[in-house]
């Protein structure tokens, strides 16, 4: 039995196979999205860090715009500081990008975080510089980058 595949919609023995497409797009490479065709969401790919109700958890969550998750990782908090949660912080963004695919890595867009009103001093805590007001916080610095693999200059917001 001789199978051909391709992934481009033609074959090269230059038959029709019933009009198959031609191809599929990966993800944030400009294809569409849904069913309403390519929005804004469509490229938009952001690691999204909360705090649980009690404290006791970080949560990171690759997320694109269209509201699928790509990675997902958990990181307990030991200690109710701002040094142990910023360690926490750096911890889950490191295991949420390692939960992505390589490729999309180099594509998130920002850093948001939810951490209970303390975003400002955990990322001070980590060495950041912070702005004192605004949704932007700070930007992912090369140190960062190196712990995490975010790439350095991606904006850190919050929720």
């Amino acid at each position: 039995m001789d199978l051909k595949f391709t992934f481009a919609g033609a074959s090269s023995d230059q038959h029709d196979h019933g009009g198959a497409p031609a191809g599929i797009p990966l993800p944030f490479a400009g294809a569409p999205s849904g069913a309403g065709g390519s929005g804004p969401g469509s490229s938009v790919l952001e690691l999204v860090v909360t705090r649980s109700a009690d404290g006791s958890e970080l949560v990171c969550e690759g997320l694109s715009g269209d509201g699928v998750v790509y990675a997902s990782a958990r990181r307990a908090v030991l200690g109710a500081d701002t040094a142990t949660l910023a360690l926490a912080l750096r911890s889950v963004l490191a295991r949420g990008g390692a939960e992505l695919p390589e490729p999309l890595l180099g594509s998130v867009s920002a850093v948001v975080l939810d951490l209970g009103g303390c975003e400002r001093e955990t990322l001070e805590s980590l060495g950041l510089s912070v702005s004192p007001s605004g949704q932007m916080l700070a930007q992912v610095d090369e140190a960062l980058q190196a712990r995490t693999g975010i790439t350095a200059g991606t904006p850190m917001q919050l929720r």
